[in-house]
């Protein structure tokens, strides 16, 4: 096979009968590890997949800086592995994996990021930093959520600089992630790039690059789409000229950008759009509009 594409796989994927189901065939399987999740049932609700399967109980991965999983490494075509797409049920998506022996793979995880992490980072700007909200925006009401469901566990670092453009986040941020072992990095940033006229295209650049390093240390990164924002009131009050036609585009190629690399793209945009009566000053979003972000975000 040429330049065959790895899945680590640590469930059903594995099981001869479900290969002849979705490949025509048994595969082989090399012996693989992945360290820092740990097993957790998935229920399953598809028919079909239950049949192929056998099974209405899956496995998942849930992050755990103790634990390894043992699993396999299928060497897949392009074809095949879009076999396995498509047999995957949504509660799983295909995302990046550094294995325990350093190389890179495809696994399919939660399609909830949050759900299954373990230690969170957040990046980003003012906006993730939590201006206009003296409790702490929404990284608060997240780490409070986050780290109250399982206090022993669970960890949440707030990054975010105010007035960081996304471009710049790759210069220095890597080291204090990797320092706490952060296992999910939510990126926050993009909005002060495009104010300052970085084209869209530059920033998804900037974005691959960090992407690619946050993999390459273990983590998952998260990047959320910008808020919508009333330029009008923006110019007015923040003194800063947006035009929205250039954060409309940014959003537009961010998501398809993440469903074209395999990556977790959240779209906060709808979540304030139109309430110009819980941005500050046009941009940044009162308590309320924090609270409204952290709710879209914890069940997105």
């Amino acid at each position: 096979m040429a330049d065959p594409i790895t899945l680590f796989s640590f469930g059903t994927l594995l099981d001869a009968k479900v290969q002849h189901q979705v490949f025509g065939g048994q595969l082989k399987a090399s012996p693989a590890t992945l360290s820092g999740v740990r097993i957790i049932d998935i229920p399953i609700n598809d028919p079909d997949v239950i049949a192929v399967s056998g099974i209405s109980v899956h496995r998942g991965l849930k992050r755990s800086i103790e634990s390894t999983v043992t699993g396999g490494i299928l060497a897949l075509s392009s074809e095949q592995l879009a076999q396995a797409d498509a047999y995957e049920v949504s509660d799983y998506v295909r995302r990046r994996v550094q294995l325990t022996s350093g190389d890179l793979a495809w696994a399919y995880l939660d399609s909830h990021p949050i759900k299954a992490a373990e230690r969170i980072g957040v990046i980003g700007d003012s906006i993730a930093y939590g201006r206009s909200d003296i409790t702490g925006g929404w990284a608060q009401h997240l780490k409070v959520a986050h780290c109250g469901s399982d206090e022993k566990r669970h960890r949440l670092w707030n990054f975010a600089i105010p007035g960081e453009k996304l471009t710049n986040l790759e210069s220095y941020i890597l080291p204090e992630l990797v320092t706490r072992s952060v296992d999910t990095v939510l990126i926050g940033a993009g909005i002060n790039d495009v104010i300052a006229g970085i084209s869209a295209n530059a920033i998804l650049t900037a974005l691959e690059s960090l992407c690619e390093k946050l993999e390459d240390a273990g983590c998952r990164p998260v990047t959320f789409t910008p808020l919508w924002l009333d330029a009008e009131k923006t110019v007015r009050i923040f003194g800063a000229d947006v035009d929205l036609v250039n954060v409309c585009n940014y959003r537009v190629a961010l998501l398809e950008w993440g469903k074209r690399t395999h990556r977790d793209v959240v779209d906060l945009y709808p979540a304030l759009e139109n309430r110009s009566e819980i941005l500050t000053d046009g941009i940044h979003p009162d308590a309320r509009g924090h609270e409204i972000i952290f709710r879209s975000l914890y069940r997105s």
